[in-house]
């Protein structure tokens, strides 16, 4: 039952979770906490869009993966400017930039799928996936291999760029070890270390190079209330460029979290009420302080079951933005979604409308 209560990044999450690396409600409690507690990213602006550029032996998959990352993390990001950031991001004389600059769409999501055919086949262990956009053509060839405890992941993409990634489990008793690098990018090199109890959970990370990034998060903590907070040191610069808190308290009926991030610049504060759990009712709301401007926002949100098989959810927000969506199960596992978005203070751009189709067999 517990991955149907969950939506988007957090579902992608769960299904990612390594087999026999959660053993119980609890430890899975943990796991989820440190994820989206201890794991508070910071908020961007326009201008870090634009610093980001196309890395030296880095896929197209994952920059694509990482660009759509950044974008997310901005408020009120316009088609143009992600256009313009993207192109500005890849390689000079790359075959995508030539492409996109001879025809580049009005939109990102148009720019990243219309003229895009996506090729996947599996046969015995072996995945190849393959990404076409005009003449351009991208590809990977993934398999993986366990033995025991120890899980052996191996991606060869399009650039010749060998991506592997070995988990071990339970080298300690509630841990897992996870060593990732890229052939030939010698400084790639990353090493994961977690530890998972039932009223503790601890993730730490640092880089195999000179200079590495050092990231530290904790959580600590029972099913109804728990604490956490993250740290992330650069030995470059000798100083901490991120650090997050967090304090979450869940009842059955209630939900509450307080968060201070950005370096101790924003206060967050969120509570989700369910009113009649037989409908589905519930509310939310979220408020945030930013100490620096002394600047203060907040969102208001409901989600509704019509029926067994249909949600809506409303949101308002303090700037006049309203949304609403509406997502059915017309068979299981398959759903068609319709949203709308409204901005009183877009005068010149007309309201936005979504649908979604999600099939699985």
């Amino acid at each position: 039952m517990f991955p149907s209560s969950l939506q988007g990044k957090a579902l992608v999450w769960f299904h990612r979770l390594s087999k026999g690396s959660i053993s119980s409600l609890e430890e899975l409690n943990a796991a989820f906490i440190l994820q989206y507690i201890a794991n508070q990213k910071k908020p961007s602006n326009k201008d870090s869009l634009f610093a980001m550029k196309d890395r030296d032996n880095e896929s197209l998959r994952d920059f694509v993966y990482r660009f759509r990352e950044k974008v997310q993390s901005i408020e009120d990001c316009e088609n143009k400017t992600t256009i313009v950031a993207i192109i500005n991001a890849l390689l000079v004389g790359s075959q995508l930039y030539k492409s996109l600059v001879k025809n580049h769409p009005d939109k990102l999501d148009e720019l990243l799928g219309n003229s895009r055919v996506t090729i996947g086949y599996k046969y015995a262990g072996i995945t190849a996936t393959g990404l076409k956009r005009d003449e351009f053509f991208v590809g990977d060839i993934s398999t993986q291999y366990k033995s025991g405890s120890a899980t052996v992941d191996v991606k060869v993409d399009s650039s010749s760029i060998v991506s592997t990634t070995v988990t071990v489990n339970e080298i300690f008793p509630c841990t897992k070890t996870a060593l990732s690098f890229k052939i030939p990018d010698h400084k790639s090199g990353k090493l994961d270390v977690q530890y998972l109890h039932h009223h503790a959970a601890i993730n730490s990370s640092i880089g195999l190079n000179p200079t590495p990034l050092v990231e530290l998060g904790a959580t600590i903590g029972s099913n109804e209330l728990s604490f956490g907070g993250e740290v992330w040191f650069d030995t470059t610069s000798a100083s901490f460029i991120k650090y997050n808190a967090g304090i979450g308290l869940n009842k059955p009926d209630f939900s509450a979290a307080l968060l201070l991030t950005d370096k101790g610049e924003t206060l967050k504060a969120s509570y989700i009420h369910t009113v009649n759990p037989h409908s589905g009712t519930a509310v939310a709301a979220e408020m945030t302080h930013r100490f620096s401007s002394f600047e203060n926002s907040f969102t208001i949100g409901s989600s509704h079951a019509i029926d067994p098989f249909t949600v809506v959810k409303t949101r308002f927000c303090d700037n006049g933005k309203a949304a609403m969506l509406c997502q059915r199960e017309w068979r299981p596992k398959s759903l068609v979604t319709f949203s709308a978005e409204y901005d009183p203070k877009a005068i010149n751009a007309t309201s936005r409308f979504g649908l979604a189709l999600a099939l699985k067999p």
